[in-house]
Formats: C-alpha cells, structure tokens, sequence
C-alpha cells in the first residue's frame, strides 16, 4: 500500500492516526551510506563500518526509502497506538493518586490497586475501539494525496481482513460488561 500510496502522493511523509486521533507523520528520507574499510592500528584486524547520513542532493524518494516506509509505517504506528495506551493508564493513575508503571505495553500497580487498575485499563481499550485508528489513517493519507482508487481498495480491504467493523468484532459495550463467572479479561490480573 506504501509504495502506492508514495507513488500517488509524491510524499514519503507517511501520516497515522492514533488511537487518541492525534496524526502523526513519519518521515522516510534518502540516506546516504559510506563504507569505511580500515585496519586496527592495535589488533592489526580489519574492520569495516558504514556511516550513514541524509542526502545532500535533494532527492526525497527512493527506493530505499519507499522500502524503509512499506516496512516501518505498520511497526511505528503499533508502537505509537502503545504509547497512547501507556500514557492514558498514567494518567488515570495521576488523577486517582495511584502508582503505576509500565514496560513497553506491559502495565503495573501495585496489588492493592490492581481490580480498580484492571477496570480502567478496560476503559481504556474500549476508548480505543471506538477511535477507528485504521479507518482514520487511510482517511489521512487520502487527505496526503492517496488516490480515491486506492483508499477504497484498501478501505475494503481492512473491512475483509476484519480490521474495520468485522461481523465478530469485540466492541467497547462487550468490553465493559461484568465478566462472567469463570472467565476474566486476558492478561490482566489479579
């Protein structure tokens, strides 16, 4: 989709939107990259290094960038739709003067605060569900210069991958029912 959407666009500037409807752009410029051969004047081995640095000639796009974009956008975007996740969670802990932390998306209180935790991080993924983060994205990148053509292909492809309304969709009702006898919300404890 990336190398359409750069090759309809122009751009190599990517927008996401994430999941507090924030878009954010990523940048995918031409590097240029040296390599260094030389002999370690202590060991008397040879080494090699690559130094990199962005284009001096002005060129924005090229293959490698085009690359750089189809591989990172998907990768980036997650992370960015992490953090806004981790940021909600502290700052439900801030105005409820409770402690939390977090590894990467990995989120912690401490035991005492733990059910009340757990129900706020629920909250915060229905918050999540209704945003539409992929619908919103391609709605950015056909404001970017994407083609109608190409928006619709790709927005029904999200719907057909089950990314966009799919028939078996969890949605934030679901999410905030009581849990039933038996059961408990995936990975959140205690």
């Amino acid at each position: 989709m990336l190398k359409i959407f750069v090759s309809e666009s122009g751009s190599v500037d990517i927008p996401w939107v994430t999941f507090d409807g924030k878009t954010m752009t990523q940048r995918y410029r031409v590097k240029e990259q040296t390599r260094i051969d030389f002999k370690d004047p202590v060991t008397g081995e040879k080494v090699f290094n690559i130094y990199e640095t962005p284009s001096k000639d002005g060129k924005l796009i090229s293959p490698q960038s085009i690359q750089d974009a189809s591989i990172g956008l998907g990768v980036n975007g997650n992370h960015s739709n992490d953090a806004v996740l981790v940021r909600r969670f502290h700052l439900w802990g801030r105005k409820n003067k409770v402690e939390t932390g977090t590894i990467h998306d990995a989120f912690f209180s401490n035991l005492g605060d733990a059910v009340p935790a757990k129900f706020a991080l629920r909250e915060i993924y229905a918050d999540a569900l209704r945003e539409g983060t992929i619908k919103q994205t391609l709605s950015a990148m056909r404001k970017a210069g994407m083609s109608r053509e190409t928006y619709n292909k790709y927005l029904q492809r999200a719907v057909e991958d089950g990314l966009i309304d799919p028939p078996n969709k969890i949605t934030p009702k679901e999410l905030l029912e009581t849990i039933r006898d038996g059961n408990d919300w995936y990975g959140i404890g205690p």
